[in-house]
Parts: C-alpha cells; structure tokens; sequence
C-alpha cells in the first residue's frame, strides 16, 4: 500500500485556504454590514436621545404626581 503525502499535504493545505478564506469573508461580510446598518441606527439613537429622555423624564413626573393626587 502506498500513500502520496505529497498530494495529502495538498489537499490538507487546500482545506486551510479554503477554511481562512472563508472566516475572513464571513467576517467582512458581517463588518460590511455593520458599517451599512449600524452606523446609521448609532447617529439616529445620538439625535433622539435628548428629546426622547426629557419627553420620558416629563411624563415620569407627570404619572408620579397623578397618583400622589388620588
């Protein structure tokens, strides 16, 4: 019986190519879609997040002071 290390050192080479390349286009990938998706999402949550906390502190005040009322 005989073995060809020489062409099983190959395929196993090919494997780890394919494996790398792979991981680091799942990677870009995901990173791509974070610089698409997340950047805009980031810069809308920085310019609602004053009016929506005052509008939430103002309504917090207004519920509390209602039900010391009653």
């Amino acid at each position: 019986m005989e073995t060809n290390w020489a062409g099983m050192f190959l395929g196993l080479r090919n494997s780890l190519v394919a494996g790398v390349g792979a991981i680091i286009s799942s990677l870009s990938l995901f990173v791509g879609g974070l610089f698409e998706y997340g950047l805009p999402i980031l810069f809308w949550c920085a310019v609602l997040f004053a009016p929506v906390r005052s509008i939430w502190r103002r309504l917090r005040r207004t519920g509390g002071a209602v039900a010391e009322a009653q």
